[in-house]
């Protein structure tokens, strides 16, 4: 038994649960700043996407 009265092996399973919990969450959050930002290889054709974008749906007003 450790000082604070648990079995030794019970700080494995705590640490194990709470790595996991820590991985999900920083999977979710870089999920979330990723899919904020452009993707590189897409950032030269923005002006062209936005022009495209413009001419379809501002004439229909």
């Amino acid at each position: 038994m450790s000082c604070n009265g648990m079995p030794q092996q019970q700080g494995g399973y705590t640490f194990g649960f709470l790595a996991v919990i820590v991985l999900g969450f920083c999977t979710w959050e870089g999920g979330l700043v990723g899919i904020q930002i452009p993707n590189y290889q897409f950032k030269r054709f923005q002006a062209l996407l936005k022009s495209w974008y413009t001419r379809i749906f501002c004439r229909c007003r």
